[in-house]
């Protein structure tokens, strides 16, 4: 029986997962329990992604006002990111485990890695004013039947808990 407090949620893959996940892409190692049919796809997957995902540097590929950022850091980090792109830059950002596609006037390397610059540091995410908006923009996920009972401020905590991780976002950045 589903329960009627259910909602859609983000399946959101972990930091370690993922990046375990970029390595598989980036090696080129053959696995012997992976069948020829699997290999055959990772081997696929390694030549569309394994060359850029090798190159020094963050994995940014820029079409016109589009960029992809193959992060491989997972749902958490990248939703931390992509909440900062959108207050700083006021550009649309999707998020998914792998990846941030970010769309806006004005993206290009120089500007990217400037924003990524600045979201490295813990200040950028301290500012009481980021964080408000932010907070604004969480969606309304109904994680939890008692969500609805707490005050405003602690029902976004728990969405906030469950969808941002700024220190892990920092750590990552810093690497």
């Amino acid at each position: 029986m589903k329960p009627s407090w259910g909602g859609f949620i983000p399946q959101l893959l972990g930091f370690e997962l993922c990046q375990r996940m970029k390595r598989v892409l980036t090696e080129a190692v053959r696995y012997p329990y992976v069948d020829e049919r699997g290999m055959k796809h990772i081997e696929e997957k390694r030549g569309d992604l394994g060359d850029l995902l090798r190159r020094a540097g963050h994995a940014v590929q820029i079409d016109g006002s589009v960029a992809r950022w193959w992060t491989f850091a997972g749902g958490r980090v990248n939703h931390t990111l992509k909440y900062g792109f959108e207050v700083a830059e006021g550009w649309k950002v999707v998020a998914d485990n792998f990846q941030l596609r970010i769309e806006g006037d004005g993206i290009g390397h120089e500007s990217v890695r400037g924003t990524i610059g600045r979201m490295s540091s813990s200040a950028f995410w301290d500012a009481p004013e980021l964080r408000q908006a932010v907070l604004a923009r969480l969606p309304g996920y109904r994680l939890s039947k008692f969500q609805d009972c707490l005050p405003e401020r602690f029902a976004l905590e728990v969405v906030e808990n469950f969808l941002l991780d700024v220190a892990g976002t920092v750590r990552w950045l810093a690497v």
